[in-house]
């Protein structure tokens, strides 16, 4: 009896070695995951969470914040481009990506989409809170809910506001997630 072919698993190599278009290419454990260009809804959430995010990141001296395309590499297996990633680290040291199995970023979120969601609730949910994240955030347009995952905590779905308490802050980040879903068409 003949046994099954064992699937492909990519590098970081080979993957870098496809070539450039708009499609994000992230690695879970040698599986590709190719999503398609984020829609206008997604693109602006993405922005006030930069603004936001970042602003209180800069002012208390936490790190870093980057945003997709940027990757988080933690093997020659696994590397991932969240859509805002919070690096603790200043932006002088970073390169092309980050070393995320030598240090876990202070926050990782990814914004839903229909072709991410099984994903970004469940394979990466599940990756980054086995220690590859210091907190997680699943911002669901669909729902107008932002899920926060820590690790060694139970997952918080939030409908209203959520507070960020990263330890390098003195105060902690506040998110209206009322206000950052207002205007914005439910996808």
């Amino acid at each position: 009896m003949a046994m099954p072919a064992a699937a492909h698993r990519w590098t970081v190599e080979e993957r870098d070695a496809l070539p450039e278009d708009l499609f994000r290419r992230e690695l879970l454990d040698g599986e590709l995951f190719v999503s398609p260009e984020c829609s206008g809804a997604h693109q602006e959430i993405l922005r006030r969470l930069l603004r936001l995010v970042g602003d209180f990141v800069e002012a208390h001296g936490i790190g870093t914040v980057m945003f997709a395309p940027f990757d988080v590499v933690y093997s020659a297996h696994d590397v991932l481009e969240p859509d805002l990633v919070v690096l603790p680290a200043p932006v002088s040291t970073l390169g092309t990506h980050w070393n995320g199995a030598a240090m876990p970023p202070t926050l990782v979120v990814e914004i839903v989409s229909p072709s991410s969601r099984a994903r970004d609730y469940r394979r990466k949910r599940d990756f980054y809170v086995a220690g590859h994240a210091q907190e997680y955030w699943i911002v669901d347009p669909a729902t107008r809910m932002v899920t926060v995952v820590r690790p060694g905590a139970n997952d918080q779905p939030e409908t209203t506001r959520l507070e960020w308490h990263p330890a390098a802050a003195a105060v902690p980040f506040t998110l209206d997630i009322v206000a950052l879903f207002a205007g914005l068409p439910q996808v």
